[in-house]
C-alpha cells in the first residue's frame, strides 16, 4: 500500500480534463472539476474528452445543485472513473 495518495484537480471553470488525465497516467487520481460549469453541454463534452483519454483512475467534482445533470453524467462515466465529489451550497449559518 502506498504511504499517500496523489490527487490532482483540474482548474475550476475550464472543463479541460488534461490535468486529470495526466494524474491518472502518473498513477494518481485525477478529478475533472465541473463544479462551476453551468453549461450542461460543456460538461458533457468534458466528460467525453475525459473518457476518450482512457484513464485508469479519474473522477468528477460536481455541484449538487443540478441533480439531473449529476445523474446523467454519473450514468455515462468511463470505466476508470469511480470517484464523484459532490459539493453543495451553504443553506444557512450553523
Amino acid at each position: 500500500m502506498r504511504p499517500f495518495e496523489l490527487v490532482a484537480i483540474t482548474p475550476p471553470f475550464t472543463a479541460e480534463p488534461g490535468v486529470a488525465l495526466a494524474a491518472s497516467r502518473a498513477g494518481g487520481l485525477g478529478l475533472l472539476d465541473l463544479e462551476h460549469v453551468h453549461d450542461p453541454e460543456l460538461a458533457r463534452r468534458a466528460v467525453t474528452r475525459l473518457a476518450a483519454g482512457r484513464p485508469a483512475r479519474t473522477g468528477l467534482k460536481l455541484a449538487a445543485r443540478d441533480a439531473e445533470l449529476v445523474a446523467e453524467l454519473c450514468r455515462g462515466l468511463p470505466a476508470g472513473c469511480r470517484t464523484v465529489v459532490l459539493t453543495g451550497l451553504a443553506t444557512g449559518a450553523a
